[in-house]
């Protein structure tokens, strides 16, 4: 494993994997992103008539046609919110704490994309079909598509509000990850740098890396790797969604560090680990050897096996750096 460090610098994130990580991810159940928001009929917006409530809530399933309008002349507020799915599947809304005179007299509806009072047939999606607190909505939406709710005057024009709540459906649909920039095959220098970005947008919440054989870790795009040894090195990248969904195919970057100059460093200073770690195997071999006790040969054997672990990496490391170099000269 390659060894570089951790800093952010010009709000790039730098991987850090100096030391094996395990991410533990957790799968938020659609109650962890049920969102509460205030609505406010304020005067700001307005519209002449209303559709008909008709008694009929709309339900996931099963589309309720638009039920028409009430035909009249009346000017009703309105107010309306941006929403955008987390998840495909059923959305529920629910509506609370109505500071209205009379509770009947907010009502609410949902639209796909955008809403129009002119044209409030248009983009229809559903509404609660009566105007009280137990009539909920259900709608089917798409995961990362927006949806406006819009709140309005159902008896006579009000200033007051409202508290509405959307529950989403679980989601178990992972997201994608594309890299968008990437090194070329071979990059003169220690250091690189890659960028990425998940799909759905609205569905990602964060990233996960993982170079060569290193575990994965949280890390954000851009991506800066430094101080990468000579060599080939293999990079992997994976979306995580609102729900803890992780990306199981991740973007995947391969290139060569070709700093032969610094490599020519990096070889120096393997080389002088490398003999060092040797040399401890030896003394942890004669350490063995002039054991007086059993106890004593113990404690010298534990010696010689982490003394002999050592070695071995650095030997490995010395033979990457040197494959890695001659993979750069060719």
């Amino acid at each position: 494993m390659s060894a570089h460090r951790l800093r952010r610098t010009a709000g790039a994130a730098v991987l850090a994997l100096l030391a094996p990580l395990v991410v533990v991810t957790l799968v938020a159940p659609a109650e962890a992103l049920t969102q509460t928001v205030p609505v406010s009929l304020d005067g700001t917006t307005t519209q002449v008539d209303r559709i008909t409530r008709n008694g009929v809530a709309s339900t996931c399933g099963s589309a309720k046609p638009f039920p028409g309008m009430a035909g009249n002349a009346t000017t009703y507020n309105i107010a309306t919110y941006e929403y955008v799915a987390p998840s495909t599947g059923c959305l529920t809304i629910a509506r609370s704490a109505v500071t209205c005179a009379s509770s009947s007299n907010l009502h609410l509806a949902v639209y796909q994309k955008a809403y129009d009072p002119t044209a409030p047939q248009a983009l229809y999606l559903g509404d609660q079909g009566s105007s009280n607190d137990a009539s909920t909505i259900g709608v089917d939406v798409v995961r990362g598509r927006t949806y406006v709710l819009v709140a309005m005057n159902a008896l006579n024009q009000e200033s007051c509000s409202a508290n509405v709540t959307f529950t989403p459906a679980d989601d178990t649909t992972p997201p994608e990850t594309l890299m968008t920039r990437a090194p070329g095959a071979k990059v003169r220098d220690s250091s690189a740098v890659l960028t990425f970005k998940g799909d759905p947008v609205g569905d990602v919440s964060g990233f996960q890396c993982r170079l060569d054989s290193a575990a994965f870790a949280a890390c954000e795009s851009p991506l800066v790797l430094e101080g990468l040894l000579v060599g080939t090195h293999t990079v992997a990248v994976r979306a995580v969604d609102l729900f803890g969904n992780v990306d199981p195919t991740p973007a995947v970057a391969t290139f060569a560090s070709c700093d032969l100059a610094g490599a020519t460093r990096q070889l120096g200073t393997a080389e002088t680990a490398a003999a060092k770690a040797a040399k401890a195997v030896a003394k942890a071999k004669k350490a063995v050897a002039k054991a007086s006790s059993p106890r004593a040969e113990a404690k010298a054997r534990k010696q010689l096996v982490r003394a002999t672990k050592k070695a071995k990496a650095a030997a490995r490391k010395v033979v990457a750096i040197r494959q890695g170099m001659r993979a750069c000269a060719e």
